[in-house]
């Protein structure tokens, strides 16, 4: 299982997801957990890519993603497009059930933006844009909504002079990285699926994206 938290802050974005790998079984419930140290985020100078769901799915997106010259968006769904029309039929549970979340830079006149979207594995064809934050996990439905809450109450967001001030933009980071492992500890007392343990991927205007493990 994943869970993932992602924010647009204006200045930067910040996105995390849990560490955690597991088993499942025949049943679709988690039957093992593997291991609490897993990367579940991959990344380059102006985009990163995680997401929720099957592996093998995931793997095989971000490794096309990461070696493609993006020229727009479409490039993403492209790609997503490409991976579902060679499914076989017996992996259709498996892209029902995928969801890549994707967060990147686009270039609007001389200022560049910041984005959050997601893919549907089994909708290619269409690029969900996150306005702020977005929490994701397929066994945390029913507190998402809570959490989303939360963080928009907790999150500080920077102001310019904050991000034009090397210090004070790191603490700025390293404190809405914190509001973050508080999500993931508090979901993973009662989710055996989320690992208390995150992976975060920082992306700004400016500079390139950049990683923090826990």
């Amino acid at each position: 299982m994943t869970m993932i938290i992602a924010a647009n802050l204006g200045e930067y974005v910040l996105l995390a997801a849990d560490k955690r790998k597991v088993m499942i079984g025949s049943d679709g419930l988690i039957s093992d957990i593997i291991s609490d140290n897993e990367k579940k985020i991959s990344f380059n100078d102006n985009l990163a890519i995680t997401g929720m769901g099957y592996v093998e799915i995931l793997d095989e997106f971000k490794s096309l993603l990461l070696k493609t010259k993006i020229e727009n968006t479409d490039t993403f769904l492209s790609l997503a497009k490409k991976i579902y029309d060679s499914r076989t039929i017996s992996s259709e549970y498996k892209f029902s059930t995928t969801k890549y979340v994707i967060t990147y830079k686009t270039q609007l006149n001389d200022d560049v933006l910041l984005n959050i979207g997601i893919i549907e594995a089994s909708k290619p064809n269409q690029l969900i844009k996150v306005d702020k934050v977005i929490v994701l996990g397929r066994d945390t439905k029913d507190i998402d909504s809570i959490l989303m809450k939360l963080l928009k109450e907790k999150l500080k967001i920077p102001d310019k002079d904050t991000f034009n001030d090397g210090q004070l933009l790191l603490e700025n980071i390293m404190y809405n990285r914190q509001v973050f492992l508080e999500m993931f500890k508090f979901v993973s007392k009662p989710v055996s699926g989320v690992s208390p343990n995150a992976d975060f991927i920082v992306i700004t205007k400016k500079h390139k994206s950049y990683f923090m493990g826990d």
